[in-house]
């Protein structure tokens, strides 16, 4: 089965060479999060220290989105069993 709950995954990136980077990066966020896209982020650090942590915010996300109605429902006349 394939969830659609609109999560997205990146690394963040730590140099402050990288400002441009930064930039364009929140650039995309604005972009995806007016999809309903939520990014979630972390640092190199992170990833390499504390994956079970990561892990553990995850899915509290992913719970959130489950439980949460979707903001943008089908129509009733287009819903898998609708009657009518």
């Amino acid at each position: 089965m394939l969830l659609n709950i609109g999560l997205a995954l990146r690394p963040m990136v730590a140099n402050i060479m990288m400002k441009m980077e930064n930039i364009k990066d929140e650039i995309r966020t604005e972009k995806l999060s007016n999809f309903g896209i939520k990014i979630l982020r972390f640092s190199d650090h992170e990833i390499l220290n504390n994956i079970e942590g990561i892990v553990e915010v995850i899915q509290e996300e992913i719970g959130k989105l489950i439980i949460s109605p979707h903001l943008d429902p089908l129509p009733v006349g287009e819903r898998r069993g609708a009657v009518g």
